[in-house]
């Protein structure tokens, strides 16, 4: 369920609250949910199941954009 956008969220509203947040997968979902995550979070973990490449590359299971 869609939270209206005039809620407040459970995300602490400041840095430094000794809190830990935790994002499943380095998609580029996953990547830009850390980065915000990382606003309010004074640690974020991704777990990936698939080692990240060094160079940019095509990732298994994630189709190229035409």
């Amino acid at each position: 369920m869609a939270m209206p956008l005039n809620e407040k969220s459970d995300i602490p509203q400041t840095h430094g609250s000794g809190t830990q947040a935790l994002v499943l997968g380095a998609g580029i979902a996953g990547l830009f949910t850390a980065r915000i995550l990382a606003e309010y979070y004074d640690q974020v973990c991704v777990v990936e199941r698939d080692t990240l490449p060094e160079e940019p590359e095509n990732r298994p299971g994630t189709p190229p954009s035409d």
